[in-house]
């Protein structure tokens, strides 16, 4: 075993996490249509999950809105239509759960509702 082979095992993920993904909101991006596609696709994959990926996943296109093209915020706003859609019709109580159950998936739809004003 090499000695990279070792600290490669005992390297603690959640470390490596912090320091990979850290977001920096405001600072701007550049993106390339491949990472626009990318983007439609993680958000697309995460929609009606509840672990880890709807939490970066929203907080990236988020923090970076501004960056997106025209057409990728039309793209991920249809989307999440159904869901805006039934968001209307819910009870006090169907999103006091919702607000609860999937945070940050309630905070991206926020997010859709005051861009779309």
């Amino acid at each position: 075993m090499t000695e990279d082979d070792y600290w490669e095992l005992r390297r603690d993920m959640r470390k490596d996490d912090a320091i990979m993904h850290t977001p920096q909101p405001g600072k701007p991006i550049t993106l390339s249509p491949d990472d626009h596609h990318m983007i439609v696709s993680a958000m697309r994959y995460a929609q009606g999950r509840n672990n880890y990926v709807v939490r970066r996943t929203t907080r990236f296109v988020i923090d970076h809105w501004d960056d997106l093209s025209e057409n990728t915020r039309y793209i991920l706003t249809r989307d999440a239509g159904l869901d805006l859609h039934m968001r209307q019709e819910e009870t006090p109580d169907q999103a006091a759960h919702y607000r609860r159950t999937n945070p940050d998936w309630e905070a991206y739809l926020d997010h859709l509702q005051k861009e779309q004003k």
